[in-house]
């Protein structure tokens, strides 16, 4: 199985050492998008679907508490993991930054390999907290896409999004497509109809055939009480288990 890279937005110094440190995220799984003008942040980061945002305070200095709180501000990025650097560790700097509503605070220089680990682990964390499950037998989602309707099996579920895997003819699922899914599950008191958008494919790996392919969707919007009969169910139904075929779906 292979993974498609985590989307993530730099805001750096455009320089050649900062374009070697692009290459060395690429390199560890990361698809990094980078931009110096903090007013570009935006829509750079609405264009490429970022899922998440790193900004260097050294590059920034003050402009960085601004921009979190224009992030913040926005509905389009108001969860969006927010991530700052800097070789200060003044310890005011970053519970101000925190209450800016910054995710985490990296004190540099530390080891790359080491910083994109604690990057996925906040992506991890913040996309897949507790209330989560597994579909049972009996469970089950259909799919509208592209005017047409397909069965699909739950490989997950949880508060932000699902995972899915197709059944019989594959689902011509692209990342950035939206799509309409039916969830019907034992316990929801009635079906669950969302607006969705795929963000993340997960293909078959000719290693691993006993693994999982399917794609990873985001909930955009709930069709009349949806949201409350999937958080209904999520509070009674909800684990959290680690399952590394489901690793960074969203």
């Amino acid at each position: 199985m292979t993974y498609s890279p985590i989307r993530m937005l730099l805001v750096d110094d455009a320089s050649v050492s900062a374009t070697l440190d692009r290459a060395g995220y690429r390199s560890m799984g990361m698809q990094v998008f980078a931009v110096s003008s903090p007013d570009s942040v935006m829509a750079l980061a609405r264009e490429k679907k970022a899922e998440m945002i790193v900004l260097n305070f050294d590059f920034l200095g003050e402009e960085t508490a601004r921009l979190c709180e224009s992030l913040r501000a926005d509905e389009d990025f108001h969860l969006i993991p927010l991530v700052v650097t800097s070789v200060q560790g003044d310890a005011g700097l970053k519970k101000k930054l925190l209450a800016k509503g910054v995710n985490l605070f990296v004190e540099q220089p530390i080891p790359r390999p080491y910083f994109v680990e604690q990057l996925k682990k906040l992506l991890t964390r913040m996309i897949r907290g507790e209330d989560r499950i597994h579909a049972q037998e009996g469970d089950s989602v259909h799919v509208t896409i592209h005017g047409q309707k397909y069965p699909a099996m739950i490989g997950d579920l949880s508060s932000s999004g699902l995972f899915l895997c197709p059944q019989g003819d594959d689902i011509p699922f692209s990342e950035g497509d939206h799509c309409s899914v039916l969830i019907s599950m034992a316990g929801m008191t009635q079906a669950c109809q969302a607006e969705c958008e795929v963000v993340r494919i997960l293909h078959h790996d000719s290693r691993f055939p006993d693994r999982q392919a399917g794609a990873g969707l985001i909930f955009r919007a709930f069709e009349k009480d949806g949201e409350k009969v999937l958080m209904d169910f999520l509070a009674v139904h909800g684990r959290a288990e680690e399952d590394q075929r489901m690793l960074y779906y969203l």
